[in-house]
């Protein structure tokens, strides 16, 4: 199954109807295949991996041989000669993080901006990015909770140990800077709670292993 890219906001129908069946599918030892397939062996498991849409504006090397461009496939699919395909959906659902974070909150604008509110009464029918990003956050933070190699992926993307600490990370207009900035908002309370539940399965559930990743 393939879903064709939406630019410039990456998270529409039908991607929206996909989200909120694959939260419902459960992450058990039989379907483990369908959520975490071999890594491919030109591809590190921790490759930062590129948003499907465009790349994301930090100078991060993301590989094009670990993703195919502008268009989601669901974990397990069939090539046309019948072979299996495997398909990174923690990396595609980080991708497609990056991007609709990127859209919506640029650079370094606050949640709760006026802007971010009339951009999304243009992009979303509802009027509602809770509803609309929540359940990609609710996505990746179920494969976390299930999957060390997961939260060893999440924490490689967002807090890499060559981070720059130098100045404040919620200053920062990368997604990390995005995240922690959206722990404060008021307006998206559901997505703030998401993310803080990400950030926290990212840790293992353990909150001091998140703290001391960050600068005191």
């Amino acid at each position: 199954m393939t879903l064709p890219s939406t630019s410039p906001n990456p998270v529409t129908a039908p991607l929206t109807h996909v989200l909120h069946v694959l939260i419902g599918i459960p992450v058990s030892p039989a379907l483990k295949i369908f959520w975490f397939p071999p890594a491919p062996t030109n591809c590190s498991a921790t490759n930062s991996p590129k948003s499907p849409i465009s790349q994301t504006t930090h100078g991060d090397n993301h590989p094009d041989s670990c993703r195919e461009s502008s268009m989601l496939q669901t974990s397990s699919s069939r090539s046309n000669d019948g072979a299996l395909l495997h398909i990174d959906i923690l990396a595609r659902s980080w991708g497609f993080l990056e991007e609709s974070f990127n859209y919506f909150f640029a650079n370094t604008t606050e949640p709760d901006d006026p802007k971010v509110r009339e951009l999304v009464k243009k992009e979303i029918f509802n009027n509602n990015l809770d509803d609309t990003l929540s359940p990609l956050v609710i996505l990746i933070t179920k494969l976390c909770e299930a999957d060390e190699t997961s939260r060893s992926r999440v924490r490689h993307w967002l807090v890499p140990d060559d981070l720059d600490r130098t100045s404040p990370l919620e200053q920062r207009s990368d997604l990390l800077g995005k995240c922690l900035r959206l722990l404060s908002s008021v307006y998206h309370p559901r997505l703030k709670d998401s993310i803080g539940e990400l950030l926290y399965a990212m840790a293992g559930s353990d909150g001091m292993s998140w703290l001391v990743r960050l600068p005191h």
